[in-house]
C-alpha cells in the first residue's frame, strides 16, 4: 500500500504529463525532471497560453455579441407580452361593460315580459267572460 502511494504520488522516477497539458503540451517526463522541462519549455508554454488566450478572447467576443442580442431579443419580447397584457385588459373591459349592459337588457326585457304576460292574462280573463 505504501509502494502504491509512493509510485503514484511521489517517486521521482514516476511518468508525469507536463503542467502545461490541458494548454497542448503532450510531454511525459519523469517527476524529477519536470523543473527542467518547464525550464526548457517555458517559450513554448508560452505560446501555449498566448493561442489559448486568443481562442478564449474569440469565445468571449462571440459570447458577448450573442448575450447583447439574447438581451434585446428579452426586451422585445418583455415589451411584447406587455403590450399583449394590457390588449387583453382593454378587451376584458370592453367585454365586461358589454355584459353589463346585456344584463341590464336582459333584465329590462325580463320585466317588460312580466308585464305583457300579466297583459295578456288580463285579456284572457276578459274575454272568457
Amino acid at each position: 500500500n505504501r509502494l502504491k502511494l509512493h509510485l503514484a504520488q511521489s517517486c521521482e522516477l514516476r511518468d508525469a504529463s507536463c503542467p502545461f497539458r490541458f494548454m497542448g503540451c503532450p510531454a511525459v517526463v519523469l517527476a524529477k525532471d519536470c523543473p527542467a522541462h518547464l525550464a526548457d519549455g517555458a517559450g513554448g508554454h508560452l505560446l501555449l497560453v498566448a493561442a489559448h488566450m486568443e481562442e478564449y478572447g474569440e469565445q468571449i467576443k462571440d459570447m458577448q455579441q450573442r448575450m447583447s442580442r439574447l438581451e434585446f431579443e428579452n426586451s422585445k419580447l418583455k415589451h411584447d407580452i406587455m403590450q399583449r397584457d394590457a390588449d387583453r385588459k382593454r378587451e376584458v373591459d370592453t367585454l365586461r361593460n358589454e355584459l353589463k349592459k346585456a344584463q341590464k337588457e336582459a333584465s329590462t326585457a325580463h320585466r317588460e315580459a312580466g308585464k305583457l304576460n300579466k297583459s295578456v292574462r288580463q285579456l284572457e280573463r276578459s274575454h272568457v267572460k
